[in-house]
């Protein structure tokens, strides 16, 4: 993770295009291709923000206290409860 801040950091736009130029290349997955490709010709329009609501974010707030209280459940116990009865 550091290392790829610390490379995004360190590269400009220019070198930045030019390797993922020449990945694309030499690249023989047609899927990541497509997938790269969709992600590119978006629209940026259609990428919104979604904002929580107040209610959402207490909720939120509120798991996160929870969790620090470690008062959740795993989901191997969860699903051992539930096969168990």
């Amino acid at each position: 993770m550091i290392k790829n801040i610390y490379f995004r950091l360190k590269i400009n736009t220019i070198e930045l295009k030019n390797k993922l130029i020449e990945q694309m290349k030499a690249s023989t997955d047609n899927v990541l291709l497509e997938e790269l490709y969709n992600y590119l010709v978006q629209d940026n329009s259609t990428r919104e923000v979604y904002q929580l609501s107040k209610k959402q974010n207490l909720a939120i707030e509120e798991a996160r206290a929870q969790y620090k209280r470690d008062e959740f459940i795993t989901d191997e116990h969860r699903i051992r409860k539930l096969k168990n009865g």
